[in-house]
């Protein structure tokens, strides 16, 4: 073995180059030149199940932390399971402070995740508006932070817990036992669960931005099934939020805002008595 095909720090061997021509997967568009996922039997290994407790024990086929990867302990606090998933799959390029470019953020929701362009606008100007002070700031600001989310709204009550001050297992499994069928957590599982997290850490913001945040993580990353629900799998929901990883064979849906109010209504509704 030639020790140039060895690609420190992702531990990724060299891959053929693709084919000419458009990609057929959208996210390979935003993120061109850079080395293909490895195939399921290569390293690093990571467990996708609902658990942990599979996981590889032997230190050298352990997945690197987000913070390994991108060279600061302070991206494994980003609270956002969809801003690290598009960083760990380098779908947004990110700079040795955490910072975004808001272009390469907009072109990773628009061409990567398939939301329109309005709703993409919208939640990146939303982020940055976070962080900045006034609206002749926001309109000078071209980047987002991800490494100063954790001291943001983002940060709330009556959130999950699972990415608060990093990755939390038990919170974890918390989510996953709302799971109406034992394998997915349907759009009504996430609101229910929220329901229970609100008892635990009361609060009409934290209501409001709980809503948002899981509605929209489960539009954007998750499947419809028979009965016309929005759902993820309990991998997914491991993957997206332990691992950074896009759900297996994810084919963006495509969202828009009137999509995601409409999801946002059901999920008010199912919390309903």
């Amino acid at each position: 073995m030639n020790i140039d095909d060895i690609k420190l720090p992702l531990f990724r061997t060299s891959v053929p180059a693709p084919p000419a021509g458009p990609s057929a997967n959208p996210v390979d568009e935003v993120r061109p030149g850079l080395p293909t996922a490895p195939s399921a039997g290569s390293l690093p290994v990571s467990s996708a199940g609902a658990s942990s407790a599979g996981a590889a024990k032997c230190p050298y086929l352990q997945q690197q932390t987000l913070g390994e990867k991108l060279g600061n302990p302070l991206a494994d606090k980003i609270p956002c399971p969809a801003l690290r998933t598009l960083a760990n799959e380098g779908m947004i390029p990110v700079d040795a402070n955490g910072e975004v470019q808001t272009t390469d953020l907009m072109k990773a929701f628009h061409q990567g995740l398939k939301i329109d362009t309005a709703l993409t606008t919208l939640l990146v100007e939303g982020g940055k508006s976070t962080q900045t002070h006034g609206l002749g700031d926001l309109l000078k600001t071209h980047t987002i932070n991800l490494y100063a989310l954790k001291d943001g709204p983002l940060m709330h009550n009556g959130d999950s817990g699972i990415l608060r001050h990093g990755y939390n297992e038990e919170r974890m499994q918390e989510l996953l036992a709302c799971s109406g069928d034992g394998q997915n957590v349907t759009l009504s599982d996430l609101a229910h669960a929220q329901k229970g997290f609100l008892q635990r850490d009361p609060g009409e913001r934290g209501h409001t931005f709980g809503t948002a945040e899981l509605t929209a993580l489960v539009t954007v990353f998750g499947r419809t099934n028979d009965a016309g629900e929005k759902f993820l799998s309990k991998d997914d929901l491991v993957g997206l939020f332990r691992d950074s990883k896009l759900p297996q064979g994810f084919k963006p849906e495509g969202v828009n805002a009137l999509q995601l109010g409409t999801e946002v209504y059901r999920f008010a509704q199912a919390q309903k008595p």
